[in-house]
């Protein structure tokens, strides 16, 4: 049944760790152009974020 419903299933602890190593990180438009929306401090936390992604 896990196969078929994939989605009804949580991963596992080795799943998302998987997922945390080859996963593709896409920025949507809005939060890209919002940066200039963003207070400082709250943009530097977005940076930071982003840094650690990479």
């Amino acid at each position: 049944m896990r196969d078929l419903f994939p989605g009804y299933y949580q991963p596992t602890p080795e799943e998302f760790e998987t997922l945390w190593q080859e996963a593709i990180f896409s920025f949507d438009a809005n939060i890209l152009l919002n940066i200039y929306r963003y207070s400082a401090e709250t943009r530097e936390r977005l940076f930071e974020i982003i840094e650690r992604l990479i």
